[in-house]
């Protein structure tokens, strides 16, 4: 039994945590032990241990979560008691045969409807005239990134050299595998963590993503990162940071230092309102928004925005096995302009 391993003294649904959410953050952890604890009372109380929940007994809890608590709550608590199943189930923990809950919600839609986010998206007009006026290539070239691409701050600062594959000859380092015959493309993975050694890099956030994406840049996005990369400190080392902390930094582009300047930017522009306000034009602001943009421009192939944005619905999983040409015209047709 490696240190790895569920122990009596380290019970399934903390083992769960230390490994599945090892890499998120602090308040991610507490959440699922707080749902761990929930479930542990709801299971002693009916004298049963994980393994031997059924889906009935799964109906009852979720019943329970319906009752009491909120349709937020309702919809994290029931994904991760779900996730918790997948994962033991994954790793042939002893006496797993099967995901309750998956069962249940495959034939039962029993969950309150979530209200999730609705902030007021900017016109592409106002969002031109945001990143106009952000003259830093250092910061307007990472936020324009997430605005075309809908990649999340952190996927965006764990990029690499070797995940950028632009088509000019200045930039003739070498590139990961899935973009070395495309270029002109960026490649999004789910390999850093924070606190892993990736590329001989400890890296300090992690990319929240649990798959692998190649992602077109349009004709903007190129001359940004171009601009980006003409001020660039350092060599053409392809397992170096994209984004560099500074200009005379060899350092990668801190998470947070980014967060303040988009929202030092909003600020001045009046795109923020207050902690918390789902309308300020933030970080995340940028995924959420352009999700929004590319699905207004989709017609028909409604799998290809959640695609890009990485999502992984069984719906879309086979369509999109391969990345093509045509499906790339699709997204380079719909992906916002700013400059034109």
């Amino acid at each position: 039994m490696s240190v790895s391993d569920p122990t009596p003294e380290r019970p399934l649904f903390d083992w769960y945590i230390q490994n599945y959410h090892r890499s998120n953050s602090d308040s991610t952890r507490t959440k699922a032990r707080t749902v761990g604890k929930l479930f542990k009372r709801f299971t002693n109380e009916k004298g049963l241990n994980p393994e031997s929940v059924d889906e009935e007994v799964a109906f009852e809890f979720i019943e329970m979560l319906v009752e009491k608590y909120s349709a937020d709550y309702q919809h994290q608590a029931v994904g991760e008691v779900s996730r918790f199943y997948s994962y033991c189930l994954n790793k042939g923990v002893e006496g797993f045969e099967g995901n309750p809950f998956e069962s249940v919600l495959l034939d039962h839609d029993p969950l309150d409807e979530i209200r999730g986010r609705d902030p007021h998206m900017l016109t592409v007009d106002q969002m031109s005239d945001y990143f106009a006026s952000l003259d830093n290539p250092r910061f307007c070239t990472p936020a324009l990134t997430m605005a075309k691409t809908t990649r999340r701050v952190g996927e965006v600062i764990n990029l690499d050299l070797a995940d950028v594959n632009l088509a000019h000859p200045a930039c003739n380092w070498d590139v990961h595998q899935k973009i070395r015959h495309r270029d002109d493309y960026i490649y999004f993975g789910p390999e850093a963590e924070k606190g892993e050694e990736y590329r001989g890099e400890v890296r300090h956030c992690s990319s929240k993503t649990k798959c692998c994406r190649v992602v077109p840049v349009d004709n903007e996005l190129k001359q940004a990162l171009l601009w980006y990369l003409a001020i660039r400190p350092g060599t053409a080392d392809p397992y170096s940071p994209l984004f560099k902390a500074a200009q005379h930094s060899s350092k990668r582009l801190n998470k947070e230092y980014l967060t303040d300047k988009i929202k030092e930017h909003s600020k001045n522009l009046g795109y923020y309102y207050g902690p918390n306000d789902e309308d300020n034009v933030v970080s995340h602001y940028f995924r959420h928004w352009a999700t929004t943009r590319l699905r207004e421009r989709t017609t028909g192939d409604t799998g290809l925005v959640d695609h890009i944005r990485g999502d992984t619905g069984s719906d879309m999983k086979d369509q999109y096995t391969h990345w093509s040409e045509e499906k790339e015209r699709a997204y380079l047709d719909i992906v916002p302009k700013f400059f034109d």
